[in-house]
């Protein structure tokens, strides 16, 4: 989860199912989300032409390939591809944008001052 080295050891060793469902825990890591997407420069959606395994395939290979050319640029990308796990929000996300692919990946993006 690209967590830096002293942050990742502790969430190992201090942090179990019982610190990261209670309330306020939830609610601090939904502060961090809305700040982090307030302050994006913008947003790549990735689509696929249907659910097929070719398609899926070609899809990942899109996005890396996006990866790799964002990267020279000093642009920074963030999945934030959460929120296509939500039923109701996968289903009227694109109708909402007016996609008629299947969207695979949400990637926040922004320029970084140190890769």
């Amino acid at each position: 989860m690209e967590i830096e080295v002293i942050s990742s050891w502790v969430v190992r060793n201090f942090y179990g199912k019982s610190n990261v469902m209670v309330k306020n825990f939830r609610n601090q890591n939904i502060n961090q989300v809305e700040k982090q997407v307030a302050s994006s420069a913008g947003w790549f959606l990735i689509t696929s032409k249907d659910n097929s395994v070719d398609s899926l395939i070609e899809t990942g290979r899109r996005m890396q390939r996006l990866f790799l050319k964002v990267k020279e640029k000093g642009i920074a990308i963030h999945p934030m591809t959460q929120i296509l796990e939500e039923p109701s929000i996968h289903q009227s996300l694109n109708a909402s944008i007016g996609l008629n692919d299947p969207i695979q990946f949400v990637l926040r993006t922004g320029y970084v001052r140190d890769y």
